[in-house]
């Protein structure tokens, strides 16, 4: 038994694991499975908008009633502007050029977004315990 149970009282699990929230690594079934066996099961949502997080949250809660964590990424939008970009594209250039690989404009996080208003709003439609 573990010696501190506070946690697993607070959010409503009978075991002290946490699934890895791994955003491209995890999936809706892996949460779904850790939540049954007692334990929190985490959704990795920095890659999903608010309909595809609103989508998979209605998914989750209609298999579930059992507690799930929703992780996103709290950092601001990336970018460098004006004097640091310039720099870093001068600096980086010949390695594009020996490579004929254009060079980027800017920098982009790809499919992992910040957390916004829109997301919020479906959070607040489903409440997830963590």
């Amino acid at each position: 038994m573990w010696p501190d149970n506070r946690f697993e009282d607070l959010v409503g699990i009978d075991h002290p694991i946490i699934q890895a929230p791994m955003a491209g690594s995890s999936s809706l079934e892996m949460a779904l499975a850790v939540s049954s066996a007692g334990g929190l099961g985490s959704l990795a949502c920095a890659t999903h908008d608010a309909d595809s997080l609103r989508d998979t949250l209605a998914a989750a809660f209609g298999k579930t009633t059992r507690p799930l964590n929703v992780n996103f990424f709290a950092h601001p939008a990336p970018g460098m502007p004006g004097p640091s970009a310039d720099r870093w594209r001068k600096h980086l250039s010949p390695y594009f050029q020996e490579h004929g690989i254009e060079q980027p404009a800017g920098v982009s996080a790809g499919p992992f977004q910040p957390f916004d208003t829109a997301r919020c709003a479906v959070l607040e439609q489903y409440t997830p315990a963590v």
